[in-house]
């Protein structure tokens, strides 16, 4: 059987402890963002811009507006219905890019997002919520904490 790149985090990922699994996940969520930052840096100046309540946005809001809203609903009604844990991630993915300003980074956070709820999932949803939201937000303030200080 051939494994779909999905598939292949999956299993990476269920056989993390709690902590690694928070660790991974956020490493995973920043590797891309953090390639296209230092592309654009090298060929660009980098302009960053933030209002304080753009901030308390981004940072508290988003990421449990967008767990509770774009995560959770869909895959647990995925869950419900047996789809493959692979394809839930990806459904789940589309749906949280959509809304996103880059859909190819929201489709790639979306994946990250969604693989630490499904694997959190398997503890408690409650494990899965917090969890989700927090690599969320902790990846919001890495990125805003990189554009600030580049700007």
């Amino acid at each position: 059987m051939v494994l779909n790149p999905i598939s292949l985090i999956l299993n990476r990922f269920y056989s993390l402890s709690h902590l690694q699994l928070l660790v991974e996940s956020l490493l995973l969520a920043l590797a891309f963002p953090l390639l296209r930052f230092s592309m654009r840096l090298v060929t660009d100046s980098v302009y960053f811009n933030v209002s304080v309540d753009r901030l308390v946005y981004v940072l508290c809001v988003a990421p449990w507006f967008e767990t509770l809203i774009c995560l959770v609903p869909i895959v647990e009604i995925l869950r419900k219905l047996k789809v493959e844990t692979w394809a839930v991630v990806l459904i789940t993915s589309i749906v949280f890019a959509i809304p996103h300003s880059s859909f190819i980074l929201g489709l790639y956070l979306g994946v990250t997002f969604s693989l630490v709820y499904v694997i959190a999932r398997r503890f408690s949803f409650i494990h899965a919520f917090v969890y989700a939201t927090v690599v969320h937000f902790i990846y919001n303030l890495l990125i805003i904490g990189l554009y600030s200080v580049a700007s």
